[in-house]
C-alpha cells in the first residue's frame, strides 16, 4: 500500500524498534516482510538478527524477481534440506536446514497395537484438492484474466505434477499470446501460489494411485473417494 515509502514511514519504524528493542525476529514464511526488503533492511540498520523459516517450498513463496526482499535476512532456514542449496545461491542469504518437529508425548505408538491389520504403506492426510479448488475458484473471481493461464498451465503439466510451475505459466501464457512480464509482480506471485497448490494436489493423488498395488491404507478425508477403492480408505482422524 506504499505506506512504508518516504522519511515517515523510516521513522515510525525505527521508533517501533527502538522501543520495543527485540533481541531476534522470526517470520514464518517471509510473512511480514515487505516486496521491497524495507522492514529487514530496518532491522539489519538497527542490528537485530532476523530468521526466516520456511516450512513450505520457499520458491512457491519467493516471486522470481523478488528476491530483495529476503536480502538483508541474517539465516533463511527450511524444512526440506533439498531446497537449501539453491535457495542459499539464488538469494545470497546464508541458509540452512531446519526440519519440523512433531510432540512425542502427544505423537507416539499405541499402548495395544493388537489389532490384527498390517499394511506395507499408510498415509495420514487429505487429498487437498477440494481446498485448491476452493482457492483456484476465489482467485477466479478477482482475476479472470489469469483463469486462461492457470488452467492451461495445469494441462501443461500432462500428468507430469512434478514439474517446477512457474515455467509452466510462463509457457502457458506465451500461447495464449500473453506477456508474462507485463502482469504486476505481486499477481504473478499470487498466480504461481494457486497453480502451486492445485498441483501439489495433483501430484498427491498421482503419487497415492502409483502406489496402489501394495497393500496401502489412506487416512484421509472425502476427496480422496473418487481414486482409491472402499477398503483403501479409512476417515479422517483428529
Amino acid at each position: 500500500d506504499k505506506s512504508n515509502q518516504g522519511p515517515e514511514a523510516h521513522e515510525k519504524l525505527a521508533l517501533k524498534i527502538s522501543s520495543f528493542e527485540p533481541h531476534l525476529v522470526l517470520s514464518i514464511n517471509q510473512v511480514g516482510c515487505d516486496m521491497d526488503g524495507f522492514i529487514l533492511s530496518s532491522l539489519k540498520h538497527a542490528g537485530i538478527p532476523v530468521v526466516i523459516w520456511y516450512v513450505d517450498n520457499p520458491f512457491a513463496l519467493l516471486p522470481e524477481d523478488g528476491f530483495k526482499m529476503v536480502a538483508d535476512a541474517t539465516v533463511l532456514a527450511c524444512f526440506d534440506s533439498s531446497y537449501v542449496d539453491m535457495l542459499e545461491k539464488r538469494t545470497g542469504v546464508k541458509s540452512i536446514h531446519l526440519p519440523l518437529g512433531t510432540n512425542p508425548e502427544r505423537f507416539r505408538p499405541a499402548n495395544d497395537l493388537s489389532t490384527g491389520q498390517t499394511w506395507d504403506l499408510s498415509f495420514v492426510g487429505n487429498a487437498g484438492l477440494y481446498m485448491a479448488r476452493n482457492q483456484k475458484a476465489e482467485f477466479d473471481k478477482v482475476h479472470p484474466s489469469m483463469t486462461p493461464i492457470i488452467d492451461q498451465s495445469i494441462k501443461g503439466a500432462n500428468s507430469d505434477f512434478f514439474q517446477p510451475v512457474l515455467p509452466l505459466l510462463e509457457n502457458a501464457a506465451q500461447s495464449l499470446k500473453i506477456d508474462w512480464n507485463k502482469i504486476s509482480a505481486s499477481l504473478r506471485e499470487q498466480a504461481t501460489l494457486v497453480a502451486e497448490s492445485h498441483m501439489s494436489a495433483l501430484k498427491r493423488i498421482q503419487t497415492i494411485k502409483r502406489l496402489q498395488p501394495f497393500n496401502l491404507k489412506v487416512i484421509g478425508g472425502p476427496d480422496w473417494q473418487p481414486y482409491l477403492e472402499q477398503e483403501q480408505l479409512c476417515p479422517p482422524v483428529n
